[in-house]
């Protein structure tokens, strides 16, 4: 693989200045907590009974943290919603068993991803033998009321809010990629497609995209299986900075509120970048909103466990996003 004296001196830091993972307790820890208790009695062989929205022979593919107390977990074609209790705990609320779209002859699926929508009211899906569109989940009936087509020549492998925590509104749009393009959706549209050509950026190179995210102000941020990170002021847009591949896809994405600070998975390790710009004529400024001196790159801190705690683990180290 080929770099540029200043890529290579971006990849060598990030390779070079490892930062250990200590141990953190958090709202998917919780979760995850809960997900184990129901683990153990699945395996127990006393005469208890199963939890009723999945079996012990599925894993959990995916987690959707609320910001009102509700917390929805993907296990094959099931869906566990987990609510928040007066004493801060978390119980299995409801389930959703086989999980298909609205048509009569709709077939059942497993959701590949999954996104909050509407003030946690609704939670839209993706179907990996349907990626031409999104179902939407009413949380409240626990059926899929909707689908939306977007467009045969596009699949979608990735979704976001418009911006950071635009699901705690009434927001009604959300942003997707295909492997190179970028683009809105919008269910309120009048055509059968709900991909709004006219928000739709699409590259001619094969980028790869993999996953996005936004800031409270609107700015995107583009991951890809080739590795590179990609920052945006605005949709439509050429992005304002590249950050350079280690040599790994990008598995998910996210960041702070403000965008200061951005977070990337790969397989075997995480990456901290800081987006502000520090030098130049425009030092202070966002990697968003201008661009980084060529000579100047953020330097990615890259977190990843000790070999001792790989080894304790006994298992390859295979990361879901963070």
């Amino acid at each position: 693989m080929y770099f540029q004296d200043v890529e290579q001196e971006y990849v060598l830091t990030a390779m070079t200045e490892d930062v250990e993972m200590s141990d953190a307790q958090s709202d998917e820890a919780e979760v995850e907590d809960v997900l184990a208790e129901d683990s153990e009695d699945v395996d127990d062989e006393s005469d208890q009974e199963a939890p009723d929205w999945g079996t012990k022979n599925e894993r959990n593919s995916g987690l959707a943290v609320g910001h009102n107390g509700i917390s929805v977990v993907l296990r094959g074609s099931n869906v566990g919603i987990f609510r928040e209790t007066t004493d801060g705990k978390l119980e299995l609320g409801g389930t959703v068993k086989g999980v298909k779209g609205p048509a009569k002859n709709a077939r059942v699926f497993n959701p590949s991803k999954m996104m909050l929508h509407e003030q946690d009211r609704s939670l839209v899906l993706m179907n990996p033998d349907n990626l031409h569109s999104l179902y939407r989940m009413d949380l409240e009936t626990g059926k899929v009321v909707d689908e939306w087509k977007l467009n045969d020549n596009v699949a979608i492998n990735a979704m976001t809010p418009v911006e950071k925590l635009a699901q705690l509104t009434g927001e009604q749009t959300l942003l997707g990629t295909s492997h190179n393009a970028i683009f809105r959706v919008d269910p309120r549209v009048s055509e059968q497609n709900k991909l709004v050509e006219s928000d739709m950026k699409q590259y001619v190179t094969k980028n790869k995209f993999s996953s996005l995210v936004t800031t409270e102000r609107g700015h995107i941020a583009v991951g890809s299986e080739k590795g590179d990170i990609r920052l945006f002021d605005a949709l439509g847009k050429n992005a304002k900075t590249m950050l350079p591949a280690l040599g790994d896809a990008i598995r998910g994405i996210d960041v702070t509120k403000d965008g200061r600070w951005l977070i990337a998975t790969c397989k075997t390790y995480l990456l901290l970048v800081d987006t502000q710009i520090g030098t130049g004529k425009n030092a202070g400024s966002s990697g968003f909103t201008k661009s980084f001196p060529a000579d100047a790159k953020p330097k990615p801190k890259k977190l990843q466990l000790r070999p001792e705690h790989v080894a304790f683990m006994g298992a390859k180290i295979d990361f879901s996003p963070a």
